[in-house]
């Protein structure tokens, strides 16, 4: 009979065979040993070197389960590593430490969110940074303030909450959920505590003062101004100055109604309602 030809059938099926790659249900783990068909498999386990290799097993058979367990994990992990890329593989001092990489899209979707999140929650702690080091800045300058400074000082409190505005929650203790969130003040008790409304959930809620701050809307919006000589005077926001953390308004409401006034600090108005 003459040779089979190159990749035929017949040829793969006899390279399969000299490399041993055959069915797993024909292989003697025990002896090492890949048998080509169910009879040979068969002739195998009542052959006499398999009998003894059964009784050098159930004489000492811890010494075989742990080579076989060893093999076991050191084939696992290295095909897991290099080969198929669904986890993170490291040994560690307490054992080896196998993370699942979920490649679902979804997922995948959440984790850019949570990553958008992150970076714009520090944009923020940045911007905070700023207006401290903004305000510290201005305090070692020493320079007399203006009298149209003085005056607003002079009518400056300590609480500036009012109903009708939308401020933002900047406390953590109410969880994620609530966290850079706005809202709407409905009511004012006490003078320091807020009874809001968030504007995404419609959740009603009980804030103190130091857990929310001003919320700047986009220029051309209503504002009221919160503190200052003009403290309770509605406005129309004209411009903002993003290096004095300051803006310019417009009054619209009593007497001096129509007036442009400047450098009005973020934290002295927030947006209406």
């Amino acid at each position: 009979m003459g040779k089979a030809e190159f990749l035929t059938p017949k040829a793969i099926g006899n390279r399969i065979k000299a490399k041993g790659l055959q069915k797993l249900r024909w292989y003697c783990q025990m002896c090492q040993k890949q048998c080509r068909d169910e009879n040979g498999f068969k002739c195998h386990c009542m052959s006499e070197s398999h009998q003894r290799q059964l009784l050098l097993a159930s004489e000492n058979p811890n010494q075989f389960m742990s080579y076989f367990s060893q093999e076991f994990k050191s084939e696992f992990v290295e095909l897991l590593r290099r080969r198929f890329g669904f986890c993170k593989v490291d040994e560690t001092p307490k054992g080896w430490y196998i993370q699942w990489i979920d490649r679902d899209p979804e997922t995948i979707r959440r984790q850019e969110e949570l990553e958008r999140k992150k970076k714009q929650d520090l944009d923020d702690v940045e911007r905070s940074a700023k207006f401290i080091e903004e305000q510290v800045r201005r305090g070692r300058e020493g320079k007399e303030p203006e009298m149209e400074e003085q005056k607003k000082k002079s009518v400056q409190s300590d609480h500036w909450i009012r109903p009708n505005i939308v401020v933002k929650v900047v406390t953590k203790r109410l969880g994620e959920k609530y966290f850079k969130k706005k809202a709407i003040i409905r009511e004012v008790q006490n003078k320091y505590t807020a009874m809001v409304k968030m504007i995404d959930s419609g959740d009603k809620l009980k804030l103190d003062q130091s857990h929310v701050e001003t919320v700047i809307p986009a220029p051309g919006k209503r504002v009221l101004i919160l503190n200052g000589q003009y403290k309770d005077t509605e406005a129309i926001l004209e411009g903002i100055d993003e290096h004095k953390f300051s803006a310019t308004l417009v009054l619209d409401s009593g007497r001096m109604k129509g007036k442009t006034v400047e450098r009005i600090a973020y934290e002295d108005f927030s947006k209406l309602a």
